[in-house]
């Protein structure tokens, strides 16, 4: 009993402290990784997608990837948040009913698999090669930048959000 008590310690304590599931609704897209959301419970979140990093605004591709993420975060959405970043914004998977939206992104071409932040994250690997050898969204480029380059060289650009409501 000692043994599995000590286990469950540990497996507890290497939980984030901040991880929580939330209920709600996104109310903005800003980027294809970034969207304001609103909880059930009137709480509201400023949300950068967990493990993936899509397009700036100002780069190829990027329009188009805040479009996809805007069909995907419609209705009843699901946050498991993680922790907050910098910028004061929380770091999360976002689920529909049927998927998870960040793994989507990806599988679609529409996002980057973010290795510096989300290392072996096997889920958005596979993701990437499939959209990859599908020649997905971004992928049907010859040499897609990716937006951790894109940002050394351009200036970043505010484009504004579009509310879902």
């Amino acid at each position: 009993m000692r043994i599995i008590s000590l286990v469950t310690l540990l497996l507890l304590s290497a939980l984030p402290a901040s991880a929580e599931t939330v209920y709600g609704r996104a109310t903005a897209i800003e980027s294809g990784n970034t969207l304001s959301f609103k909880a059930n419970d009137g709480r509201t979140f400023q949300v950068r997608l967990k493990g993936i990093d899509a397009p700036g605004m100002n780069q190829p591709f990027g329009p188009d990837s805040k479009k996809y993420l805007e069909s995907l975060a419609q209705d009843d959405l699901t946050l498991e948040t993680f922790k907050t970043d910098p910028r004061g914004r929380t770091i999360a998977d976002l689920y529909t009913p049927a998927l998870l939206v960040n793994q989507q992104m990806v599988k679609a071409g529409q996002a980057w698999w973010y290795r510096k932040y989300a290392p072996g994250d096997q889920i958005l690997s596979a993701a990437e090669v499939e959209a990859r050898q599908q020649q997905r969204g971004l992928w049907r480029e010859q040499n897609p930048v990716a937006p951790w380059d894109w940002q050394k060289t351009h200036p970043a650009v505010s484009l504004g959000h579009t509310s879902i409501h």
